[in-house]
């Protein structure tokens, strides 16, 4: 999982990505229920499930796509 740093208190604002490459921050599962304690739940969701979390908003749902092999690698 990739948290947005706009979430912690970056400079960007609310919908605003950055394209600057520390943009986001790298974190393990181990840390995810202090950083990010509503996404715990979702993580039995299986492969090519989908999430997005915001105030007031929750999506899930599935995307095939996410279970093709990258052809770039």
């Amino acid at each position: 999982m990739r948290q947005n740093r706009a979430l912690r208190g970056g400079s960007s604002g609310p919908g605003e990505i950055s394209a600057d490459p520390d943009y986001f921050v790298p974190l393990h599962v181990s840390h995810l229920e202090e950083w990010c304690p509503e996404m715990v739940p979702y993580l039995g969701l299986p492969p090519g499930w989908r999430v997005l979390l915001a105030p007031g908003h929750e999506d899930v749902w599935y995307d095939e796509s996410l279970l093709e092999p990258d052809p770039g690698l």
